[in-house]
Formats: structure tokens, sequence, C-alpha cells
């Protein structure tokens, strides 16, 4: 479980056929529910973040019949990962159409609806003893909250998945043991997908995330419960749900902000998240101007952008990412030019184009996202303000 959270030996397993292994242990009876079928689901959930892989799955008629019968096993585990399984083989797809349907706003103004929740948090049970002592402060100061343990009946990933629609915040509680879980994963993924506000919470001493995990984060303000007090360390998490309250009262009611579409009917053009770059670019429903502010950038927003600018060498690298992904890819480049320079090129190349990323692209879009990009200033109470320069 541990090897498959790097990339390289997930593609490299995957090419090496190796899955057959797993899939096998999936299968046959022989083997123990516990001790061979739980791990073997939990390594080809991770695997099927590889998009071809999950269509190979998807489309093994055999396997998902029998996936469909491990939901039905009394081990609560083996039904959380197997539900899990099918709802990112299956419906996953299905929810990206109807967040890329529910993005289309009136034209002069927003509706802020009231979550279900003020805060899902997504852990490892690993780090429960921790995430309970912060559910517990939460609820003192009267915030809705949403934690998996608090549910009587057998979770399924279909119930976490619908927590994580109706939460204003998602806490991801950032441990080794969260980064090797594809659960975890799959959580903290798909509350980017829906938009959700993130905030990492470090369980674990001096952690730094990596990986899938370290992408994730980067841009973001990382609380530290580790190393200080429970207090002071809940102190600085109020701090910061505080500030992202207020940058979001920048991105209501302001025309400059909305998004203006061509005459095609709004978004009713969804780009599935295989199809080439060629379909992309003729199914897109244009939009003529952009909010300011990156973070408030959809999917939508993204691709038009990098096809209005001539840039859409870099469409596969930045596939399915929004406005606060796309910034933090942005502060990843300034920080490390080249490296980014070297990554974002090997996305590309491994999309099959013939083309390759040039300097001369990468450079352009760097000029050209600039303007979007937030103002940062120091403030005493924080470590950095957000002040997005809308007009």
């Amino acid at each position: 479980m541990i090897l498959t959270q790097h990339d390289q030996i997930r593609e490299e397993l995957i090419k090496q056929k190796g899955h057959s292994v797993f899939l096998r242990c999936v299968f046959e009876d022989q083997f123990n529910l516990l001790k061979a079928k739980l791990p073997s689901l939990e390594i080809l959930l991770t695997l099927a973040f590889n998009k071809d892989f999950a269509i190979s799955l998807r489309d093994n008629i055999t396997f998902m019949n029998h996936v469909r019968l491990l939901i039905l096993s009394p081990e609560r585990s083996l039904q959380l990962v197997a539900t899990a399984l099918i709802w990112k083989l299956e419906k996953n797809s299905e929810t990206t159409i109807k967040i890329v349907q529910e993005r289309a706003p009136p034209i002069f103004s927003r509706i802020i609806t009231k979550k279900q929740y003020d805060i899902m948090i997504s852990y490892s049970h690993t780090d429960k003893k921790r995430c309970h002592q912060i559910l517990d402060l939460l609820e003192k100061d009267q915030l809705r909250v949403w934690i998996d343990s608090r549910l009587t009946d057998d979770v399924t990933f279909d119930a976490v998945a619908k927590a994580i629609e109706n939460a204003e915040f998602v806490f991801v509680c950032m441990s080794d043991a969260y980064k090797q879980s594809p659960l975890c994963e799959l959580e903290a993924t798909y509350a980017v997908k829906r938009q959700c506000h993130i905030i990492p919470l470090a369980m674990t001493d001096n952690y730094k995330p990596d990986g899938w995990l370290g992408i994730l984060t980067s841009a973001l303000v990382n609380i530290d419960f580790s190393k200080l007090n429970l207090d002071k360390a809940y102190q600085e998490l109020q701090n910061q749900i505080d500030l992202i309250h207020s940058n979001d009262s920048y991105s209501i009611v302001s025309p400059q902000n909305q998004m203006y579409y061509n005459d095609c009917s709004q978004l009713n053009c969804v780009i599935p998240t295989t199809d080439s770059t060629t379909k992309m670019k003729k199914n897109l429903c244009s939009i003529a101007e952009y909010p300011y502010c990156i973070d408030m950038w959809t999917e939508d927003h993204v691709i038009s952008f990098l096809l209005a600018k001539k840039l859409d060498i870099l469409l596969p690298a930045f596939e399915g990412m929004n406005g606060r992904l796309l910034h933090n890819v942005y502060d990843m480049c300034i920080s490390s030019q080249q490296v980014m320079f070297s990554s974002l090129k090997d996305d590309i190349a491994k999309s099959q184009l013939t083309k390759t990323l040039s300097l001369r692209s990468y450079f352009s879009f760097l000029e050209e996202i600039k303007v979007y990009i937030p103002l940062k200033i120091c403030n005493a109470a924080n470590s950095t303000s957000v002040i997005c320069n809308l007009m």
C-alpha cells in the first residue's frame, strides 16, 4: 500500500500487469476477506486514480458485479472500500457533470446557499483521538460538524461524498496514514472538485506532505496540531476560518465577478475528463470575462483561459483543475521554476500529444496568469493575508 502512493510505481505496476494478482485475490473465494480481499481492493482503488486503468476496471463487468456483492459483506471496512470503488468508477463521472451544470450563475448576482454542515472532518482512523479533541472544541462553538464515527449505521462512501457536498469547510487531517489511504485520497480530491474550503491540519510531528497530498495542500495554510498546544492550534484554526470568510465577502454580488458565455447554452457543453484536447476546444463555451481573483475560477474558466491565450498545450497538465489549484501551481512555479517546468513537460508527454512544452509557452503562462493572482500582504494576526484585486 505504501509503495502504490507514488505515481511512478502505480504506472509501472499497471504497465507490468501487476494488478492481475489483486484481481485474483478479489475474485477467488480461497482468499481471506480481511487479510487478502480488503488490501487488494484498497490497492485497486489506489490504481483507479489512473484514468486509463479506471476505465478498464469499469468495463470489466465481472469485476464490477463481484465488487457489488462485496458491498453486502458484514465487514464494515470491506463494505466501505467496495462502495468507494464503485463510486470512483461509476458515480464520479456523473457527479462531475452535475457539478459543472450547477455552476451556471445568474448574470448579475450570486445566490449564497447555506450548507448543511459547517465542517466535514476527513481523517485516518489512526489519528482518531486528536481529531475527536478538535471535534469537541468545534461543537462547543456550536459548529455543525460531520464526522464518520458519529454515524450509527454502516458508512458507505456515498454517505461520505454527500457530507463533502454539503460542507462549507473540509479539514484534511494530514499524516502518513492519511496519505497512504486511498479512501482519504478520494475524500480530499472530491473536496477539491466540489470547491470546498480546505484547511490542512498536521496530526504528527514535523509532518511534511508530499506526493498527491503535497500537491493538494502546497499553497494552503497548514495548522500544526502536533507542535502547538491544543488551544493555541485551535485559535489559529479559528483565525484561518475567519480569514477565508472575509475573503469570500469580496466575491459576492459584484458584476465583474460573473461568468459570461457566448450563444451556447450555459455549460451544457460538459467536457468528460477522458476527452481529447481537440474535443475540449470544439465543445467548450468560451468565457468572455473572468473573476479578477483566480481563486474564484471554475474548471471551465481555467480551460477557456488557456484556449484564449493559445496555451492549449497545457490543457492535459491542468485537466480537472479549478482556480485554487491553478493558483497552487503558479506558487510552485515561482518557488521552483525549473522543477515545475520539467514536471509539467512530463505530464504533457504522458498525455501522448505530439507537441512538447516549450520554455516560451511555460513563461507565457506565468506572465499571463500573474494579473489574476491575489495580492499578498503581511498581517500581524496572520502570517499572510490575501486580498483579491477586484475592480
